[in-house]
């Protein structure tokens, strides 16, 4: 899109992260299977994509701070308007008092602040590594899972974290210099 080929690395690293996504989610023993969620998120993965890709050269070119702020306005006017359409008549049955403090959480530092960090990180690092490392997220996720008890500790949790883990190693490090420093 922006005539800008990802590094030759980026392929096997792509591959080996995508790897370790099927070890987190178990696919070898339990099988692929694609319901209406699994479909709508990879939509959703496929914009979010090409929006660190954009990022990626934007981000260098204006204040994040400014692209953050605009981003969440864009996002908050937009979820307000289609909460009022669509679900303005399930505003009775919410216990408001109990449910605004996590809402505001969610919506300042889940959402915004992780958002915000993400286009300011950005600009100190190309759209492949960021990516790569956007996809932690999974990681994360199971390994918040086991810690809470809400899930057990297994070999594809450990194999699959290792596989995300040594993909973004294999971005972040120059391979080429530092076989030039061990002939030197």
């Amino acid at each position: 899109m922006f005539h800008h080929k990802p590094e030759l690395k980026s392929y096997p690293a792509i591959a080996m992260c995508i790897l370790g996504m099927m070890f987190l989610t178990n696919i070898f023993n339990v099988g692929f299977q694609l319901r209406i969620g699994d479909v709508l998120t990879i939509i959703s993965s496929f914009f979010y994509a090409l929006q660190i890709v954009y990022f990626g050269y934007t981000a260098t070119d204006s204040s994040p701070w400014i692209v953050a702020f605009m981003l969440g306005a864009t996002q908050g006017i937009g979820g307000l308007i289609y909460s009022l359409l669509f679900e303005r008549s399930t505003y009775g049955a919410i216990n408001w008092p109990a449910a605004i403090g996590p809402i505001i959480i969610l919506g300042i530092f889940a959402s915004f602040g992780a958002q915000t960090m993400q286009i300011v990180g950005q600009k100190f690092t190309d759209a492949t590594p960021a990516g790569l490392i956007l996809m932690t997220e999974s990681m994360f996720g199971s390994f918040f899972s086991v810690l809470f008890g809400f899930e057990p500790f297994t070999s594809n949790l450990l194999i699959g974290g290792i596989l995300i883990v040594v993909a973004i190693l294999m971005m972040q490090l120059n391979f080429g210099r530092l076989i030039f420093r061990k002939k030197s």
